[in-house]
């Protein structure tokens, strides 16, 4: 069982994403920051020089990484539209985010260190569960559907998707209706529904 180019660009993508729109936006206040201080005569010329060369080089960091995400994105796309559908390509993405959205556990617990105070957090098996079902994959093509699941690490979290196997795949079926889908199969460290066009 081998990912598609979209199951192993999706997550990278996103990073991609958030990584150049976090530096468009340092460089912007970097920029915005060096023009209102200049305007009241505030740095010195070495230090506005050395503030310049960190507001060019954070826009130059943030153009590459925009210009491989522009062309993973590119690959993509070329390939949907000559292998299959660019609609699809729309249609994976949409469905990737509403997956994560639907398998996601959250139960925090309550830990009391003194009688005077109360501390939440998030019970390490739903993190470690959150953290691999975070990584899922749908792809979805003319005649298959690929939902691709991470298996966590734990035992514990192993069993909540073992006993969610059901539920996800009437999830997929029933968000899918053009779709039969087999019982899900394990290949390694993946968990796989294959969805086939009736």
């Amino acid at each position: 069982m081998k990912k598609s180019y979209f199951s192993k660009s999706f997550n990278l993508n996103i990073y991609l994403f958030i990584i150049s729109a976090l530096g468009f936006l340092f460089s912007t206040m970097l920029n915005y920051l060096i023009l209102r201080l200049d305007n009241i005569k505030l740095l010195s010329p070495p230090t506005l020089q050395h503030l310049t060369k960190l507001h060019h080089s954070a826009l130059l960091v943030s153009s590459l990484v925009l210009t491989c995400l522009v062309l993973s994105v590119t690959a993509e796309v070329i390939s949907r539209s000559l292998t299959d559908s660019v609609l699809n390509y729309l249609k994976s993405i949409f469905a990737t985010v509403r997956f994560r959205q639907f398998a996601r556990q959250n139960e925090r617990i309550n830990k009391t260190p003194t009688d005077t105070s109360t501390q939440i957090s998030v019970n390490p098996i739903f993190r470690d569960f959150n953290r691999a079902v975070g990584k899922s994959v749908v792809d979805i093509t003319r005649q298959k559907i690929f939902v691709y699941i991470k298996i966590p690490r734990s035992q514990q979290s192993q069993k909540i998707l073992k006993d969610m196997e059901a539920m996800i795949k009437e999830e997929i079926s029933s968000r899918n209706p053009d779709y039969y889908f087999s019982s899900p199969e394990r290949f390694k460290n993946h968990l796989w529904f294959i969805g086939t066009k009736r």
